[in-house]
């Protein structure tokens, strides 16, 4: 559920709601992402669990629409999933279904000089390109690291004969033996039998 294709604002508010209980995305006062950020280092789990977030959903910078690994959307959502739990778990910031934002829960207020690098790391999640374009591949059914080659494609135009029955490859065919000079023989087989008749004897 938690990348569902939602259609409406029912599906998309339990969506939301896969991360439970709500306390633990939620607490009472939003922290400074940047703080967020340094607990989640201090962390070793957590630190490489973003790291492979920030790898396998990374923007090419200063080209937000571009994806470095756009061919595996999977290694992608794995690890926009392995971050769930985490302190800085991401998650749909509200019920809308056409519009929708991840955030992890946190803001960029009191920033002060650091507001940039706050607002930088913020779209990893809220502006993410990647990640929205591999949560829209996985809810129409696209796994792009099993297409690289290209569709598959379609039936022959040719059509392959039909399996022949045993009287229909029974055959008489005129050879010569080598080991019977001036002999004249038939082959006759199927495909449980070949018999050889030459001058008319078995």
């Amino acid at each position: 559920l938690l990348f569902c294709p939602c259609q409406t604002t029912g599906c998309a508010e339990r969506r939301r709601q896969t991360i439970v209980p709500d306390c633990s995305y939620k607490d009472k006062d939003k922290p400074n992402c940047l703080e967020l950020r340094k607990v989640c280092h201090q962390d070793p789990l957590c630190r490489s669990r973003l790291a492979d977030y920030k790898e396998n959903c990374g923007m090419t910078p200063h080209a937000a629409s571009t994806c470095p690994n756009q061919d595996n959307h999977q290694a992608c959502l794995a690890s926009f999933a392995r971050l769930v739990g985490t302190d800085v778990t991401p998650n749909y910031v509200d019920s809308s279904f056409s519009n929708w934002t991840i955030s992890p829960w946190c803001t960029c207020k009191g920033s002060g000089n650091q507001e940039e690098e706050c607002q930088n790391f913020l779209r990893y999640f809220t502006n993410n390109a990647c990640l929205r374009n591999a949560i829209q591949a996985f809810g129409y059914g696209i796994d792009n690291t099993q297409n690289k080659s290209g569709p598959v494609p379609g039936p022959s135009a040719t059509p392959k004969p039909d399996p022949v029955s045993t009287q229909e490859i029974s055959e008489n065919l005129p050879v010569t033996i080598p080991k019977v000079k001036g002999s004249q023989c038939f082959i006759t087989w199927d495909v449980l039998h070949v018999d050889v008749k030459c001058d008319g004897k078995m």
